[in-house]
């Protein structure tokens, strides 16, 4: 007798950071992950990158990389315009969603403080 079971799994999205600095002219990576508790098949999760709402599609701008279960935005030569809100969203075959959103703030290269290692 072959038992079929079947995991109606609502698609949980996480972040390390809720805001990032990018420098100006620079490049930077932006990383949500997939949490999958019942180890259904997460190929049939489908994560999507926004800015402001706009929909991101790879290009010279913007590469997405997915490594396993991580889903990363890569912002090429960041300027003042990649500043504000990018979502993260993840999309069920059965239409229930997870949203993870992180805020980029742009900074001009001369703004960021290099750190200096304490002497022990």
């Amino acid at each position: 007798m072959l038992i079929s079971m079947f995991f109606i799994v609502t698609p949980k999205l996480t972040t390390n950071n809720s805001t990032m600095i990018a420098v100006h002219g620079q490049s930077v990576q932006l990383a949500c992950s997939h949490v999958n508790p019942t180890n259904a098949v997460h190929d049939q999760i489908r994560v999507q990158w926004y800015h402001n709402n706009n929909l991101i599609f790879t290009g010279k701008k913007y590469t997405i990389h997915v490594i396993n279960r991580s889903y990363i935005l890569e912002i090429n030569n960041v300027t003042a315009d990649d500043e504000g809100y990018y979502s993260c969203t993840a999309k069920s075959l059965l239409s229930l969603n997870s949203i993870e959103t992180i805020y980029l703030k742009v900074v001009p290269s001369h703004m960021m403080i290099t750190p200096i290692p304490l002497n022990s």
